[in-house]
């Protein structure tokens, strides 16, 4: 439990950069949803640190999305699924991080119009930290022995949290390259405005 414990006085401090409204979803969210899950896995002596972290992980993801809709006017309430996707797309590797808060925004009927295209209803049970992503990234863009189907789908995984099968299921339809040399690739379903460019190397 000390380890959850822990994280209340770090709450503390992070739900006080909110206004009202937005500090209380997030309040909502990290008590009745994170933390009590924290505190079951605790009871069933299943709780590490791996898990306590993806938990921390899950309320700081929460936390830059309402930063994201307050900056933009908007209320966590009344962001649409395009400003969800839009704000997707400035922030590559979000949407892993902030499934579980877009989960428990549509349960808690905080917000019943946007979704996550792919989401885990369960926290991994091995979680990589962003310096380890990022390594791993590094390493993918500049590492020419490595094949380069083996590159391109690592860095789907690493960057956009996209499981290894969808990788395998892209289609021609969904990549397109441009006259400039980039190509774009199309993730989701036809509705998503998103169509992140990649270099050839």
């Amino acid at each position: 439990m000390a380890n959850i414990e822990r994280i209340h006085p770090w709450l503390v401090d992070l739900v006080a950069e909110h206004p009202a409204a937005h500090a209380d979803v997030l309040n909502r969210f990290a008590h009745w949803h994170v933390l009590r899950r924290l505190r079951q896995q605790a009871t069933t002596g299943t709780l590490t640190t791996a898990v306590v972290n993806t938990g921390r992980s899950s309320i700081r993801a929460a936390a830059r999305l309402l930063d994201w809709a307050d900056q933009h006017g908007d209320t966590i309430g009344q962001l649409s699924q395009p400003q969800l996707e839009f704000y997707l797309a400035e922030h590559p590797g979000a949407r892993s991080s902030t499934a579980t808060f877009l989960i428990w925004l549509g349960d808690s009927r905080t917000n019943t119009k946007i979704r996550v295209a792919h989401p885990s209803q369960m926290p991994p049970l091995v979680t990589m930290s962003d310096q380890a992503r990022w390594r791993g990234v590094e390493l993918l863009l500049h590492d020419t022995t490595i094949n380069r189907h083996s590159r391109v789908a690592g860095l789907f995984l690493l960057l956009f949290a996209w499981p290894l099968n969808r990788i395998l299921r892209l289609t021609h339809d969904q990549i397109h390259q441009l006259p400039d040399g980039r190509v774009t690739v199309t993730f989701d379903s036809p509705r998503s405005s998103y169509h992140p460019a990649w270099h050839h190397s």
